[in-house]
């Protein structure tokens, strides 16, 4: 289907934190909005999250992650009034919330489609919401110079396939074969 402009659907009242500021004010750091216009999405499995919408003359649209934390944004605080499709890949499980700092956001369209995976943190030693071969070489390098991996303490945590109670050159082996072939790590039972 092809979106008319007037197809659009607005929010009634800016987004609003929980101090009851702009989620993006320079004023706060609490980035998640809890009234006003905006959209909280936890999707149940990873997949890619698209949105089309209009993004007013000065105002940015933004994607944050549970915490906060932007990880896409359209817009321009500088440009003219924008229109725009946003895509921004999502894992199962996590929080995102979407909105327009300081405006009422404008949606003509929100889709998403999943991969049908559910995503499982075992293994993903660099925090992508995948497992690859990447994966395995950071846990190969941890369990030979911890320091040079420098993992994420929740990659640490979920590093140990085998159980074991170690960070070993086996946990790496079990990650490539999981890639390879599905199979299920023995933390999982």
């Amino acid at each position: 289907k092809t979106y008319a402009l007037s197809d659009w659907v607005q929010g009634t009242a800016d987004p609003k934190n929980s101090e009851g500021l702009n989620p993006q004010s320079d004023l706060t750091k609490d980035r998640i909005p809890v009234s006003g216009a905006f959209i909280k999405f936890v999707p149940e499995t990873n997949g890619i999250f698209t949105v089309a919408a209009k993004t007013n003359a000065g105002k940015i649209t933004y994607i944050t992650d549970g915490s906060g934390n932007i990880i896409n944004s359209i817009g321009s605080l500088t440009s003219d009034t924008s229109y725009d499709i946003i895509r921004t890949q999502v894992q199962a499980g996590q929080t995102y919330y979407m909105y327009s700092g300081g405006s009422k956001i404008c949606l003509y369209y929100i889709g998403f489609t999943g991969s049908g995976e559910v995503y499982s943190p075992w293994g993903d030693a660099d925090l992508s919401g995948k497992l690859t071969s990447n994966d395995s070489a950071l846990v190969l390098l941890h369990s030979v110079d911890a320091a040079a991996a420098n993992l994420a303490p929740e990659a640490v945590a979920h590093a140990d396939v085998d159980g074991d109670g170690d960070i070993t050159a086996n946990d790496a082996s079990m990650i490539l074969t999981k890639i390879l072939t599905n199979v299920t790590f023995p933390v999982q039972g």
